[in-house]
């Protein structure tokens, strides 16, 4: 078959198409992924094919906008730089490149113009969906964005009226969508979040079910398949300098999203606990620019090291709640601290909570006295210790890349 696998976001968003792309290949599948140019290097080293989605500047532009990480602007950037703006390409390149009988395509929330293909061309679809939020549900409600006021807490009347307000305002949102479907003679459509974003004929959710229990109102198509975890390191060994470093006592590692450039005060904060108590920490960060004029002599700085053989030698990790490093850290049996950025990251936390893993610091709470008691706290308790091993049993057990691949390969 020829899988199009269609990679739009930060790193975390990527990487599980990376791995998904690898096993499809390995069983004998020509595999294409649509990314932007700024993944092209790191997609042509693992033998898969590529195609150009928008341009490295557009991506990065994407990025480091200041309200990429707001928590009341960032879903509206995300829906427009990362799915509007490249959703008639997006289309072009799905219809240029699709074989009938052959062609199946994959892709998440913000492939917007594939889901367009999916409904004028009849391109087989699956969409994928990394966090539980993207699946509406008036009964176990994923944490969503606190300006809506819609709480899981709320009675089924009010969150009903709540989603339904909150798609006119969505609608507006996508009116270039609106627009883009009517030049195709597509029928008009409303409620897009409800009834269109995920393809009708398969929707994967990467995480098992006991990270999120289906609900009686998420899409009968939707199948669940647990997180694909993957990693860019080919020996599953540290570099040597970075090796030496955590040897003995293992350390603290702090990284707000490798790509975050509006850290400033995280890393403020985190070197001034870790000075004060001595901490041995590793900070991870690809815009050093963001750091304090000097560190600790027990902290370190990297652009980048591998997680997977990095948290083997981890005691705790201190992050912005990304699912690729939450779900690393669960596999490696981490206790986590979680300063939630979004409200998809403040979801993850929530959850995290629920299984006894880890804590929350809310960004305006993040200073050098509540971090320093929720490490105390964590690095004392048994019992999250005890559960961290025991989530770190249920992720081992569990294989999602066939998982997923076996779902797709049914499309066709």
């Amino acid at each position: 078959m020829h899988f199009m696998l269609v990679a739009v976001g930060s790193i975390g968003d990527v990487f599980p198409y990376f791995g998904i792309g690898e096993v499809l290949r390995g069983r004998g599948h020509r595999v294409f992924i649509v990314a932007s140019p700024y993944y092209e290097d790191q997609i042509r080293e693992l033998g898969l094919e590529f195609m150009a989605l928008g341009t490295s500047e557009q991506h990065q532009d994407l990025l480091s906008h200041p309200d990429a990480w707001h928590p009341r602007k960032g879903w509206i950037l995300w829906l427009r730089m990362g799915g509007l703006d490249l959703m008639e390409e997006l289309y072009d390149v799905v219809k240029q490149n699709y074989a009938e009988g052959e062609t199946i395509v994959v892709g998440s929330w913000a492939a917007v113009g594939a889901r367009v293909a999916q409904e004028k061309l009849g391109v087989p679809m699956a969409t994928l969906h990394i966090e539980p939020d993207r699946f509406r549900s008036i009964y176990d409600t994923a944490f969503l964005p606190r300006h809506t006021l819609i709480r899981n807490s709320n009675p089924l009347w009010l969150k009903r009226f709540q989603f339904w307000y909150c798609d006119v305002i969505v609608d507006q949102a996508l009116a270039p969508l609106s627009k883009f479907r009517r030049r195709l003679g597509l029928p008009a459509h409303r409620r897009f979040i409800r009834d269109w974003f995920h393809s009708p004929q398969l929707s994967l959710g990467l995480f098992p079910d006991w990270w999120a229990p289906p609900q009686a109102d998420w899409p009968k198509q939707t199948v669940l398949t647990g997180y694909p975890l993957w990693d860019k390191s080919e020996n599953d060994q540290l570099p040597s300098d970075v090796a030496d470093f955590v040897s003995g006592e293992k350390p603290i590692v702090f990284t707000p999203g490798a790509l975050n450039q509006h850290a400033g005060k995280f890393f403020e904060e985190s070197a001034a606990v870790c000075c004060e108590k001595k901490l041995k920490a590793v900070f991870i960060t690809m815009h050093p620019e963001q750091l304090p004029s000097s560190l600790p002599d027990s902290v370190r700085h990297w652009s980048y090291v591998p997680f997977r053989p990095l948290l083997r030698e981890t005691a705790l990790a201190v992050h912005h709640g990304g699912t690729g490093t939450t779900w690393q850290c669960l596999a490696a049996g981490v206790p986590q601290i979680v300063m939630p950025l979004m409200h998809l990251h403040e979801d993850t936390a929530q959850r995290l909570k629920r299984l006894g893993t880890g804590e929350t610091i809310l960004p305006g709470k993040f200073n050098g006295r509540t971090l320093a008691a929720a490490i105390d706290r964590i690095t004392s308790s048994v019992e999250i210790r005890s559960n961290c091993e025991a989530v770190q049993n249920r992720v081992r057990g569990s294989d999602p890349h066939q998982t997923i691949c076996d779902a797709l390969e049914k499309l066709l």
